[in-house]
């Protein structure tokens, strides 16, 4: 059986989601033991929420209307602006100073009224969409995860490492090299920054889709202060 043969495999899906969510609960705990804190995000700790509007605009003007057709899918069936809940936040499990080197992330959840969006199923009524600005994710798949996070919670990380499989190893010094250049980047305010899904997504029966949030170039959000580490803190 072939790597991506593994990765088809609905079984094996289930028990790597199983053993991602038990590590994620290790992490959660002990991140917020060594900082004495209540228990946060098992990722993505440190952040800050804001309320919103979701527009969208008319996907016909300007293009080809076979391409508008296309992308009228869902939420994006007909324009309309929406209430929205956004949150900004780091990628690392513990709450740390601002200037400390790391991903950043956008996510939000837009609320729809029940009938407004095709692609919600009966009974719901908000969509979700999670960003990085980064353009792609290093953990791309579900044994690289497990691997990862296998490494992360060990209590020594470096023989978690020695004990893991030989493709594991190899997936897991690709994602932590991929890690540290995507996250030694200019430090800069949420605002300024532009944003990625890191995976693509279905968007309609036959097409999948990136996502990307741009800033205005006239966005008003002021550089960071030395004096004050946890701006970024909600």
């Amino acid at each position: 059986m072939t790597a991506s043969d593994a990765e088809r495999s609905l079984a094996r899906e289930k028990s790597d989601i199983e053993e991602i969510v038990e590590h994620v609960l290790l992490l959660q705990a002990r991140s917020a033991a060594q900082q004495v804190r209540p228990l946060g995000r098992g990722t993505h700790a440190k952040g800050t929420s804001a309320r919103a509007q979701f527009e969208v605009f008319d996907v016909s003007i300007g293009r080809d209307p076979g391409l508008a057709n296309r992308l009228a899918k869902g939420i994006f069936t007909k324009p309309g602006v929406y209430p929205a809940t956004v949150r900004f936040g780091n990628a690392d499990p513990k709450v740390n100073s601002d200037f400390k080197a790391d991903v950043r992330s956008l996510s939000f959840s837009v609320d729809l009224s029940p009938g407004q969006s095709a692609s919600l199923e009966a009974g719901e009524n908000r969509q979700d969409f999670s960003l990085q600005n980064t353009t792609t994710l290093p953990i791309n798949d579900s044994r690289g995860f497990v691997a990862i996070m296998k490494v992360l919670t060990a209590s020594n990380p470096a023989a978690g490492l020695w004990f893991l499989p030989f493709e594991d190893k190899l997936r897991v010094i690709r994602i932590l090299s991929l890690v540290q250049i995507q996250a030694h980047q200019k430090i800069r305010p949420y605002q300024h920054l532009r944003y990625w899904s890191n995976v693509p997504f279905r968007h309609g029966p036959n097409d999948v889709v990136k996502h990307s949030a741009t800033p205005l170039s006239d966005n008003p959000g002021r550089p960071l202060q030395k004096s004050n580490p946890n701006a970024l803190a909600g």
